[in-house]
């Protein structure tokens, strides 16, 4: 706030619109239907507090937490113009403004659909992406397997891809639980045949396998954090919560069992994971406090190594994240 104040109060003499470009609040969903499940939307919080803390903006072109605002928001004490799309290229947002002495006195805005098997590529950016795919051919190569059904995503509930890249690491660790983050998870899989360029879409980030001696109240902790929906709802393998999101933060999570047994929390469970979460990233915080046995390839290898000597994958039943009731 310090730094962004100061330098609009440089630069409002010098010029007929101040625009700030952010990207801070809460991560958006990863989730490929995120714009039609308002379950999902993210708070504009921050955003808000931000723009009533400046006097002297304009227009706030917010980004990270993909809460598209279908209109612009006028924020009520300084009149700055808040705009957001949904994130992924589904919209292109267009604001209209009409100035009269360097202010603003008119607006008009909206999140316009982008059609995209109705729009023509643009040849430079078809060159370019071509020249790209060409580059990348040889590590993407042909399918590895198959997926019986589209392995979705969903942010605030266990997904079938949540839970099969769970059970990956958890099995080829030979752990008690599998854990991963909703958030890692950046693209669907989809039916038919899958190669390695698929499972990059979904997994592209250098996270590598971690297995983990971590205790009973640190595994319930871990969970907790997932629950409280920050970063997402935790996807989990071997271990089954029943949990009431309308209860406060900290203590959702009603009902707890690794192998159909009620977590104990003195007793210690090798538990698998990626190495962003190991070292506490998306605020799983009790992760650090776990004893580390092994290192392993990346998760994607992983995964690509299970799709080649499983053949077909089909999408893992439900029943791992039990909601008791709905979010008042």
């Amino acid at each position: 706030v310090a730094e962004t104040a100061a330098c609009v109060e440089a630069l409002r003499p010098a010029v007929d619109l101040v625009v700030v470009l952010a990207h801070q609040g809460l991560p958006g969903p990863m989730q490929t239907d995120a714009e039609n499940d308002p379950d999902v939307q993210r708070p504009l919080d921050e955003d808000l507090a931000f723009c009533g803390a400046i006097s002297g903006i304009d227009v706030y072109i917010a980004a990270h937490s993909h809460h598209g605002l279908e209109t612009p928001l006028v924020h009520p004490e300084t009149g700055t113009l808040l705009v957001q799309t949904y994130g992924y290229g589904t919209r292109l947002g267009a604001l209209h403004l009409k100035l009269r002495d360097r202010r603003v006195v008119e607006h008009r805005g909206e999140l316009i659909k982008v059609w995209s098997d109705q729009l023509p590529a643009h040849p430079a950016v078809a060159a370019r992406v071509g020249h790209y795919r060409r580059i990348v051919a040889g590590q993407i190569g042909a399918d590895i397997g198959r997926a019986t059904a589209r392995f979705v995503r969903k942010y605030n509930t266990e997904s079938p891809l949540g839970s099969f890249v769970a059970d990956v690491m958890r099995e080829r660790a030979r752990c008690d639980v599998g854990i991963t983050n909703a958030g890692g998870l950046r693209a669907d899989l989809p039916a038919g045949g899958l190669h390695r360029g698929h499972v990059l879409d979904a997994l592209p980030f250098i996270n590598t396998l971690v297995a983990l001696e971590l205790s009973g109240r640190d595994l319930r902790s871990v969970v907790e954090q997932g629950a409280s929906l920050t970063a997402g709802m935790v996807q989990v393998s071997g271990l089954r919560a029943v949990y009431d999101l309308a209860r406060p933060v900290g203590s959702r999570v009603l009902d707890l069992q690794v192998g159909g047994r009620p977590v104990e929390d003195d007793r210690t469970y090798r538990v698998a994971t990626n190495s962003f979460l190991a070292e506490g990233g998306d605020r799983y915080e009790p992760f650090r406090n776990g004893r580390e046995t092994s290192r392993d390839a990346l998760i994607s290898d992983c995964v690509v190594d299970h799709l080649r000597a499983a053949g077909t994958i089909v999408p893992p039943l439900p029943g791992r994240l039990v909601a008791a009731r709905a979010r008042l």
